[in-house]
C-alpha cells in the first residue's frame, strides 16, 4: 500500500457517513459527537504545532511540555504527568476550552523542517503521538512509485493539481470529539502553519532540493483540488 498503507482505515466511519450524508446515530445525537477532516496545503511550523497541540487533552509534565511520542527533535523533553493547563487570563483559553472537546484524531502531517517525511498524527484520550510513517510520494523518484496504474492514480487523486513541489504533501487529519466548534479548531490549527512571508522562503528552498518527477496523468484522472 505505499509509504502511508492503510492508517486511516479504521474508526473513520463516522466521517464516511457524514460525507455520504447519512443521519447521525441516536448515540450522535444525544452526546454531541461529531467529526470532521481538517485539510490544507500548507506545513505546519514545528513550534507552533506544539503549541497547538498542548491544547488538547493530552498529558504533559509540570511545566506543560508534552510527554507523549514526538519526532519533533531537540524540542522537549520531560517527565511526570499531568493535563495540559492554560492561564486563565490568557486570550487562548477559550481556544484550549474548545480542543479540550477533541476526543480522538489522527492522520496525515507535513512538517516545514522534515517536509520529505510525512508523519502520524495519532491522538486518543490522553495519549499522543506524532511519529514517521516513510517518505510522501513527491519525496521519492518515480522509479520508486508503484507500478499498477491503478496505484498510480491512487497516489495522484492526493497530487496537488498545481504545484509539483508540494505533490502529495498535505495535511490530513479527522478529528472526534463532542460540541466541537470545528471554525475555532481550524483557527486553532491554521495558526501552526507557516505564514505567507515563510512559505516564500520554504519554497524556494523547496524548489533548490525537488526531486524531479516526470508525471504522466492517466486520461480522465480526478487530481485532488488544493486548499489554503
Amino acid at each position: 500500500d505505499g509509504p502511508q498503507g492503510n492508517v486511516m482505515g479504521a474508526g473513520d466511519g463516522m466521517q464516511r457517513k457524514a460525507q455520504h450524508g447519512q443521519q447521525p446515530t441516536s448515540v450522535q445525537e444525544r452526546f454531541g459527537i461529531g467529526s470532521f477532516v481538517y485539510s490544507r496545503r500548507r506545513p505546519f511550523h514545528p513550534i507552533r504545532l506544539m503549541e497547538a497541540i498542548k491544547m488538547l487533552p493530552v498529558a504533559v509534565d509540570e511545566e506543560g511540555h508534552c510527554i507523549s511520542q514526538w519526532d519533533i527533535p531537540s524540542v522537549f523533553t520531560g517527565t511526570g504527568a499531568g493535563t495540559a493547563k492554560v492561564d486563565p487570563m490568557s486570550p487562548d483559553v477559550e481556544a484550549a476550552r474548545v480542543m479540550h472537546s477533541v476526543l480522538r484524531s489522527k492522520g496525515f502531517v507535513w512538517l516545514a523542517n522534515q517536509a520529505d517525511n510525512m508523519h502520524y498524527w495519532s491522538h486518543a484520550g490522553h495519549f499522543f503521538a506524532l511519529e514517521p510513517l516513510g517518505p510522501w510520494w513527491a519525496a521519492t523518484t518515480k522509479q520508486e512509485w508503484p507500478h499498477p496504474p491503478s496505484e498510480v492514480e491512487r497516489i495522484l487523486e492526493d497530487w496537488h493539481p498545481d504545484d509539483s513541489i508540494t505533490g502529495d504533501r498535505r495535511q490530513e487529519i479527522v478529528l472526534i470529539g463532542i460540541d466541537m466548534d470545528s471554525e475555532v479548531i481550524e483557527e486553532v490549527m491554521d495558526k501552526a502553519l507557516l505564514n505567507d512571508a515563510e512559505m516564500v522562503l520554504y519554497q524556494a528552498h523547496a524548489r533548490r532540493n525537488r526531486v524531479a518527477i516526470d508525471l504522466q496523468k492517466p486520461e480522465g484522472l480526478r487530481v485532488g483540488a488544493p486548499t489554503v
